[in-house]
């Protein structure tokens, strides 16, 4: 397959990541990362650890994952995040985006915040320049916000400054506490009205859309996204496990695989389509037949190990890929551990971005498992 026809496929990829790539100061995956106070990286900041500290100055944007990261000194870019547990309390010159467990933002941030968590918490000294997006299961904003606030939660305690309007929705409660000063409107919908004390001030409207409580409990949305930020926050941490001990056991076999999904790439993509459509319609015949129950349990089980194995191929064979991209020195690809991190970090932040950065990664997905497919039906042709 010619290098023209694949860069075609993961020009989204390259557009949304490869600048933080090609122009990062300092890249690092190692077991603990730390920056110290007095150490500072001149240009973009680029980390997978299972402990990241950065007390010093970064002159650029950081783009971090780790099962816990601490963020205490300051950043003239974008932060871009995710992890296990996060904390952000330096001065930050450009926007922030986190997706993690439990979030806690602690500085002034001069652009927009935009997080996804199991529990998000703005402490008092939070200064946010622009607007926050947040979703969660709990939400509490106890600093100051210049912009407007939109919030999904499970619930909800406003106890700070917010300059613009403030758009909520949650089946649990809603609270303004005495410090809360919300300057334009206040529009919620909850099962229950706000709990709004005597000291809150709200400038402009207030807008109260009652919405019924559902059935089977408190799942709302806010705790859905909740729930997706601390999946996809520990799925990072074991890809990063997995990745590594798979380029420990299998690196040759690994990259020759690689080589030949590079060389037949838009075939892989159909493969990986057909193959992918025509499995699950297979197995849901077996299973509703007697004599093929069994068969389709076999092939139910071959198939979601197809799937496993191909997502854990894909983060190596992407950052085999931006090695070799960076490098041009051969159209040849090298799956090493350090590639294989720096995939799982590349394809994670891709599949935050909404519909771009999901197309990008499906086809990925597609074209490694449909050359995963062929591989094992090849194997199998050579032992009949």
């Amino acid at each position: 397959m010619k290098r023209s026809h694949l860069l075609t496929v993961l020009v989204l990829i390259g557009v949304l990541t490869m600048p933080y790539v090609a122009s990062a100061g300092t890249m690092a995956f190692r077991s603990e990362y730390l920056l110290g106070a007095r150490e500072r990286v001149a240009g973009n900041l680029l980390v997978g650890s299972s402990t990241v500290s950065i007390g010093g100055a970064v002159f650029g944007d950081a783009v971090v994952a780790g099962g816990t990261v601490a963020i205490t000194g300051p950043v003239s870019g974008d932060v871009l995040t995710a992890g296990g547990t996060i904390l952000i309390s330096g001065p930050v010159s450009g926007d922030v985006r986190v997706i993690g467990g439990q979030i806690t933002l602690g500085g002034p941030v001069s652009g927009d915040v935009i997080v996804a968590g199991g529990n998000v918490h703005l402490l008092p000294n939070a200064q946010i320049g622009g607007n926050v997006i947040s979703a969660a299961g709990m939400v509490a904003l106890d600093g100051d916000v210049r912009g407007s606030v939109t919030i999904r939660s499970g619930k909800v305690l406003l106890n700070g400054s917010i300059g613009g309007n403030v758009d909520a929705k949650t089946d649990e409660a809603i609270v303004l506490g005495d410090q809360a000063v919300i300057g334009g409107d206040f529009k919620y919908s909850s099962s229950r009205e706000a709990q709004i004390t005597s000291g809150a001030i709200v400038r402009g409207d207030t807008i109260f859309s009652q919405t019924k409580g559902r059935v089977g409990g408190k799942f709302s949305g806010g705790i859905l996204w909740g729930l997706i930020g601390i999946i996809t926050a520990f799925g990072m941490l074991m890809a990063f496990g997995a990745v590594l001990v798979a380029v420990w056991l299998w690196r040759r076999p690994i990259t020759d695989f690689c080589q030949h999904t590079y060389n037949n790439w838009w075939p892989s993509v159909g493969h990986g389509i057909v193959w992918g459509i025509i499995t699950p319609v297979v197995v849901i015949l077996l299973l509703v037949s007697i004599v093929g129950f069994i068969p389709g349990v076999l092939l139910a089980m071959a198939y979601g190990m197809s799937i496993a194995i191909s997502k854990v191929i894909s983060f190596m064979f992407v950052g085999a890929l931006v090695a070799m991209l960076i490098q041009r020195n051969s159209p040849t690809l090298r799956v090493s551990w350090w590639n294989a991190i720096i995939g799982v970090i590349i394809l994670s932040l891709v599949g935050m971005i909404p519909l771009i950065g999901w197309i990008a990664s499906i086809i990925i997905f597609l074209g490694v498992f449909g050359s995963f497919v062929q591989r094992v039906r090849s194997a199998v042709s050579l032992i009949r």
